[in-house]
């Protein structure tokens, strides 16, 4: 089977959701490409109502409404069409609105709570929808545009902190899609919402890897630093990970206070948790091999660092930026 690097990617994407049927790949990926073209494209496909008569639909102009008309002799060959104007040949102009969709659709699959979906789209409708920035493609959106946009959202809505930071996740989690991050590509990673958390709470990394889901008060809206990973010498000498429990003193055993932000984090790393069947005494950020461990969320900080171009980063790093911004 040749296949071109897209396709490269969509199997890639296929094993890290534990999806793929090795004996009938070709069909598994011309389903995966139909799936995120019906998350972006607006207009009917029409059946041929003849022998000689073709699939057909229609493309968006740069107005964003109907433009050019296209056709293919098979189903299959339109979606094809459909896949590479939107995620191969027209790439340079993806934009956050033409994104919105599949993010949508992706949310609905990971079973996430019908608040935080319904609280999402409010925010979404009442920020972002009719602003020009989720038309402007977003290999073109730099830093003031994004300065802009916030300090104008918090001018004219009056916006708390708390609002800002639960309104900013869904304008991270679009870039970052649209991208093609790991974040919303391979939602079964979610070390990579580990590392918003130390940027949101400033914990240590090893508490953020030993936080367990009786941790989360949901109702006052706290969650409870009790227990860290440390490291300790097995019966055979060798330094392996343990989690150990904190004595209750004012530095290590505490409560934080958990904002919208923070709390809808949390809540969909325990939904995705619950979608794939991880579990691991009841630790919050787990996978398919049990708790993840200080290692995995400091690798993932490291790519990060290495993914946006800047000098590699420490957890510890984070935690006095938190400060910092805190003091």
């Amino acid at each position: 089977m040749n296949m071109n690097e897209t396709d490269k990617l969509l199997l890639i994407e296929l094993i890290n959701d534990g999806k793929l049927v090795s004996d009938n790949v070709p069909k598994q990926l011309s389903e995966m490409k139909k799936k995120k073209v019906d998350a972006v494209h607006k207009y009917d496909i029409t059946e041929p109502k003849t022998e000689k008569a073709r699939w057909q639909t229609y493309l968006p102009n740069d107005a964003g409404t109907r433009g050019k008309k296209i056709s293919a002799t098979t189903e299959e060959r339109l979606y094809q069409k459909l896949y590479d104007y939107y995620f191969v040949n027209n790439r340079s102009k993806v934009t956050l609105e033409t994104h919105y969709p599949e993010w949508l659709n992706k949310h609905n699959e990971m079973n996430l709570s019908d608040r935080t979906i319904h609280r999402d789209t409010n925010r979404w409708d009442k920020y972002y929808k009719e602003h020009p920035i989720v038309k402007r493609p977003v290999a073109k959106i730099k830093l003031e545009h994004l300065e802009k946009f916030f300090h104008q959202c918090i001018k004219d809505f009056n916006l708390t902190k708390k609002e800002l930071d639960s309104m900013k996740f869904i304008m991270k989690e679009l870039i970052g899609m649209a991208l093609n991050v790991d974040l919303l590509e391979h939602p079964d990673v979610t070390d990579a919402y580990a590392v918003f958390l130390l940027f949101k709470l400033g914990p240590r990394i090893g508490e953020v890897a030993a936080l367990k889901g009786q941790d989360i008060d949901f109702i006052n809206k706290e969650i409870h630093i009790q227990r860290m990973e440390s490291r300790e010498k097995d019966e055979n000498g060798k330094f392996v990970s343990v989690v150990v429990e904190y004595t209750k003193t004012e530095s290590s055993n505490r409560f934080l206070d958990l904002d919208d932000y923070a709390m809808d984090l949390l809540t969909t790393v325990m939904d995705i948790n619950k979608d794939l069947s991880y579990d691991d005494d009841n630790f919050i950020f787990v996978d398919s091999n049990g708790r993840t461990k200080i290692r995995e969320i400091d690798n993932r900080i490291r790519k990060c660092c290495h993914s946006a171009g800047i000098e590699v980063k420490s957890a510890h790093d984070i935690r006095r930026t938190v400060a910092s911004i805190m003091l």
